[in-house]
């Protein structure tokens, strides 16, 4: 993630991906619906019960970002197994 403060400038989200296939740029002028939604959303969430998102997916993500970290902090390959 970058957050840029570039003062008074148009535009001021923009998301990017990046694969194997190809990358994309979205840019979200919006803020305000952005952040009407997510809370929605996320108000949904804890009047169901049910999440929005797997947790086992989640916990795969904060273990890859975790054993990136190692890998990066140690200069070796770290496995997702490691990461408990």
């Amino acid at each position: 993630m970058q957050v840029d403060t570039l003062g008074d400038v148009p535009m001021t989200f923009s998301v990017e991906f990046y694969g194997t296939e190809r990358t994309g740029r979205y840019d979200l002028r919006d803020n305000f619906t952005a952040f009407r939604r997510t809370l929605w959303r996320f108000v949904e969430t804890v009047r169901s019960g049910d999440p929005a998102l797997d947790p086992d997916e989640t916990l795969d993500v904060v273990r890859t970002l975790i054993a990136g970290r190692i890998a990066d902090r140690e200069d070796r390959r770290v496995s997702l197994d490691e990461v408990t």
